[in-house]
């Protein structure tokens, strides 16, 4: 005969003292947040209040300054800011517009060739954003006049180059068999370049000179002398 199991199938019901610990429990707890956020509302408004002040305090210090530089204020130190700001406009206009002379000749000697000399230079403006040159050039060759017209016209800081005046002189031979006109070049002729100023704006050199200070630190140490008398 099988043994009839003693646990019975109906659940056992919960102990009535734990139930009693955990709502004991979630009631502190929660206590404890209620008296936290007691003690934190005062103290928030405390800080709000005592940085209200500061800020009024803050606000009234600049208003009296202000008032005082209002005071203080003097027209004829309002004009001669004013002018000194004008001028100073002006001179930064100078500054932005100022060639460099010195830029637009290394450019045309970087692109003449040696066979190519200058006789004579002009230079002018020829508007508020162009520089004009005008040129008096001497060669031995036609070949030599069209492959400068080319170097000058490769050379993307010239903006445009024109030659004009072509003019040719041969060489005459005298009756003692003295030659003439060798002494000068066979071609002269005139040529107009123009430059854009953006191409050819100066650019100072700043320099930062170094500051010469001496430590000149005099020491003097004096001699002591001591005589012994022995008696």
């Amino acid at each position: 005969m099988s043994e009839i199991p003693s646990s019975s199938f109906i659940p056992k019901r919960k102990s009535i003292d734990n139930v009693r610990q955990v709502r004991h429990r979630n009631i502190y707890m929660l206590s404890i947040i209620i008296y936290a956020l007691f003690i934190a509302a005062p103290l928030a408004s405390a800080t709000v209040f005592i940085y209200q002040k500061y800020t009024e305090n803050v606000f009234q210090q600049n208003v009296i300054n202000l008032d005082s530089a209002i005071k203080d204020f003097k027209e004829a130190d309002m004009l001669r800011v004013v002018e000194f700001n004008e001028r100073l406009k002006f001179s930064n206009q100078l500054l932005d517009s100022h060639v460099s002379l010195v830029s637009l000749l290394n450019i045309l000697e970087g692109a003449t060739t040696k066979t190519v000399q200058f006789n004579s230079l002009k230079i002018t403006q020829s508007d508020q954003v162009s520089l004009l040159v005008e040129a008096e050039l001497g060669t031995d060759s036609f070949d030599n006049v069209l492959f400068q017209r080319g170097q000058y016209k490769n050379n993307q800081s010239i903006t445009s180059t024109n030659f004009s005046n072509l003019i040719f002189t041969p060489i005459t031979i005298d009756m003692d068999n003295t030659t003439t006109g060798q002494d000068k070049r066979l071609i002269q002729l005139s040529a107009q370049f123009i430059f854009d100023k953006d191409v050819i704006l100066y650019t100072p050199n700043i320099i930062n000179l170094p500051s010469t200070q001496q430590d000149t630190n005099s020491t003097t140490t004096p001699e002591e002398t001591s005589n012994q008398v022995s008696s």
